[in-house]
């Protein structure tokens, strides 16, 4: 079972839908830098939470992150390899300041 854990963190590029699901709610996914750690990770939100996060945050925002830590493999599209992953998974995000 996964942790859930609270991140800080900066947006460094501005939330984009890469896909639906069945119900056609968007998911949605960002890169961010923790602010802890430093570390850059994908956030990812489904539904509500998607659609909250392309209305309102922006490249340069901080936000804080309720979610988990999600490892996953996947093929590379451009080179056919499989390749590994770590993701935040968000149950929550709330908005903390403007950036840019």
């Amino acid at each position: 079972m996964a942790v859930k854990k609270e991140f800080e963190c900066c947006l460094i590029e501005n939330p984009r839908v890469v896909g639906y699901v069945k119900d056609g709610k968007p998911i949605v996914r960002v890169l961010v830098r923790v602010i802890e750690s430093d570390t850059v990770y994908p956030v990812t939100g489904f539904r509500g939470i998607a659609e909250s996060m392309i209305e309102h945050l922006r490249k340069g925002d901080t936000v804080r992150v309720w979610g988990e830590l999600r490892k996953s493999n996947f093929i590379d599209k451009n080179s056919g390899t499989e390749r590994r992953g770590i993701e935040i998974v968000a149950d929550d995000i709330e908005f903390v300041g403007g950036g840019e």
